[in-house]
């Protein structure tokens, strides 16, 4: 089925090579994570943080969601892919999901029900209590928009 095969946008891969800055935020913006975009290597995120992602779209009632999917989460995108199905680079599943990063319609000064959660911010807590582990690259995607992808490596 062509419809199916929709891609609507170009794939945002998830960055590849050797480990690029360090962050402990994730700008969603243009339908894209901007830490993807920096073309100096994989995001790291110490762990023990905090790694929180803002969706600077929301202001043009865009929504995004960081959902984890299965390392490498590199595949076209189609009607079964990429999936929710969380698994860092040494294969454990380890799932994660901000929910939809936004605010609802408002009428009248009072926000409506809606799929957004009525925030803009998430904040992941990188640790092995949430079952993150150093060494580990873990990748991510937004199930309004799958093109988007992105990925993060914890260090110590």
């Amino acid at each position: 089925m062509t419809e199916a095969d929709n891609k609507c946008a170009t794939d945002v891969k998830p960055v590849t090579g050797t480990l690029g800055p360090a962050v402990s935020r994730v700008e969603i913006a243009g339908f894209n994570y901007l830490s993807q975009s920096s073309g100096s290597g994989i995001p790291t995120v110490k762990n023990g943080s905090t790694l929180t992602f803002d969706n600077e779209d929301a202001a043009s009632d865009i929504y995004h969601s960081i959902t984890s999917c299965k390392y490498p989460c590199t595949g076209d995108t189609g009607i079964a892919y990429p999936l929710a199905d969380g698994a860092g680079s040494d294969l454990k599943p380890l799932d994660f999901d901000s929910s939809e990063l936004g605010y609802g319609p408002n009428f009248g000064g009072q926000l409506a029900l809606g799929p957004a959660k009525n925030q803009i911010s998430w904040s992941l807590p990188i640790d092995a209590a949430h079952g993150f582990a150093p060494g580990t690259i873990y990748t991510f995607f937004c199930r309004v928009h799958p093109v988007m992808r992105g990925n993060f490596e914890v260090i110590l």
